[in-house]
């Protein structure tokens, strides 16, 4: 492929973009056609940039309804490609894309055992049927994490998405907490922050740069609802937790402590006030049981390296006392 082709070979190139969708059509469960229509269509987002949009949905969805677990992971780099080229201009050729790719990664997790006549017991007693499932639920969680990083959050109000936008935060929410991979960890991490900054005003009134997403007050109450109630104790629970996984010493470990104490801080400077009473009353000291001067480091914490230097020293004082 090359970049900015002549304006006398658009038309062609553009033209090999409508064959080879016409060919997905005719044989959308051929592996091979599937392969070789993605590969097309990387290179002809570069050479053609939006021209190329029109013809993204359709093809989207004959891909996402044939792919299996062999080039599930190309499909998802498409729709990555998208959100990092177009931003906030991708959201309405993902639209009616997103929900069936989730629903994809979920359904070919689970057939992951079922393929190979696996019980429950044999599987966790496999490894590698374990990391071929969560290989395919990281796709998920980069793709998600994508759509917000990149400028196209809105895709997840859109009416055809928003009814499902709490089952979203709870697929993000397991990621963050239930699955032991700490990138995979960090990347749904990552994700609430920055809905955090998109979503939740300042003291000033002013969010982060995200232009095309303005959720209604009830969406923003319910997203920090669910960030106080659900995200922020799971996380308490795997960095605490006698047996967590959690290896403070390890840097990718760590990074997700760092990604998790930006929460913290967003919260604080954006909602003191639920930042006292939610994190710091309820989830702090009722919950977690933490002592008075713990309480004090993280009250008066303030930035995000206050916010790490004070969960390292809990998590450590708390594993010199096991």
């Amino acid at each position: 492929g090359f970049k900015n082709p002549p304006p006398e070979v658009q038309p062609v190139l553009l033209e090999t973009m409508r064959i080879a969708l016409a060919v997905l059509e005719a044989m959308p469960g051929e592996e091979q056609v599937r392969n070789k229509t993605l590969v097309l269509v990387q290179r002809l987002i570069q050479c053609l940039e939006d021209e190329v949009l029109p013809t993204i949905p359709r093809l989207l969805f004959l891909l996402i309804s044939h792919c299996t677990t062999e080039d599930i992971l190309d499909v998802s780099q498409l729709i990555n490609q998208l959100c990092i080229k177009f931003k906030a201009g991708a959201v309405g050729v993902l639209d009616a894309c997103l929900l069936p790719f989730l629903q994809k990664c979920h359904y070919l997790s689970r057939t992951v055992v079922a393929t190979t006549g696996s019980t429950h017991e044999e599987e966790m007693d496999a490894p590698h049927l374990r990391t071929e499932q969560l290989s395919i639920q990281k796709l998920s969680y980069s793709v998600l994490q994508h759509v917000v990083v990149h400028g196209a959050t809105a895709l997840l109000l859109s009416p055809t998405n928003v009814s499902s936008l709490e089952a979203i935060l709870q697929t993000m929410s397991d990621g963050s907490i239930r699955v032991e991979d700490p990138l995979m960890k960090k990347s749904c991490l990552v994700f609430f922050n920055e809905l955090l900054g998109q979503w939740v005003v300042d003291a000033n009134g002013n969010k982060s740069e995200s232009p095309t997403s303005n959720p209604p007050d009830y969406v923003v109450k319910g997203f920090v609802r669910f960030v106080c109630d659900v995200l922020i104790p799971g996380m308490l629970q795997v960095f605490l937790g006698g047996d967590s996984a959690f290896h403070i010493e390890d840097a990718n470990h760590y990074r997700c402590l760092a990604e998790f104490s930006g929460i913290l801080e967003t919260l604080k400077s954006r909602l003191p006030e639920v930042y006292y009473q939610e994190v710091l009353v309820s989830k702090l000291s009722v919950q977690a049981g933490l002592s008075q001067s713990t309480i004090d480091r993280f009250r008066s914490a303030g930035t995000r390296k206050d916010f790490e230097a004070s969960l390292k020293t809990l998590i450590q004082s708390g594993r010199r006392n096991e």
